[in-house]
């Protein structure tokens, strides 16, 4: 292998990583913007309380 096709591997690596961080990047701010914007239903469906539910439900509000 010479010097040249090293570095095209490794910089292919890099673009190959690089995009795959980017995927994944935007798989999880799309999936926190969903889940936000359903958290009611999500909360419902599972029987929870957010934290803000039950700070507030502490103070008496």
């Amino acid at each position: 292998m010479s010097n040249s096709s090293k570095a095209r591997g490794k910089q292919r690596l890099w673009r190959g990583l690089t995009a795959l961080t980017a995927g994944i990047t935007a798989l999880a701010l799309t999936g926190s913007l969903i889940v936000n914007g359903s958290r009611t239903d999500i909360d419902k469906f599972l029987g929870a309380d957010c934290f803000w539910s039950l700070h507030a439900a502490r103070l008496g509000e």
